[in-house]
């Protein structure tokens, strides 16, 4: 049975399940060094960006500003201290080349 989005004990296992698998497949390659696993968050909202949190990921990155605001408030409660957050702003070549956007970049927010 699948798990249901809307079931924050369901939304926070899935997560889990997901983050374990990651650390584990990194761990095989990693041979004994510590890798930071970031989770992407762009089209996910505070509820599974929070489960990310508690599920043990080292920070979260967006590509939103805005997004990135929103998310690291609703964090505020969930770890202490707060996650690492990352901001990636994508270059024109990596939108289609559009003119006038903003160059590649990441910002940070958060422990390091």
């Amino acid at each position: 049975m699948a798990p249901d989005p809307g079931d924050a004990n369901d939304l926070d296992a899935a997560v889990a399940v997901a983050v374990a698998d990651a650390r584990r497949r990194i761990d095989a390659v990693a041979g004994g060094r510590r890798v930071a696993l970031l989770a992407v968050t762009k089209g996910f909202g505070p509820a599974e960006v929070s489960a990310a949190v508690r599920a043990g990921v080292d920070g979260c990155a967006e590509n939103y500003a805005q997004e990135l605001v929103a998310k690291a408030e609703a964090l505020a409660s969930v770890a202490s201290p707060p996650p690492r957050l990352a901001l990636h702003r994508q270059t024109a070549a990596q939108q289609g080349s559009s003119g006038g956007r903003p160059r590649s970049g990441v910002a940070e927010r958060g422990p390091a």
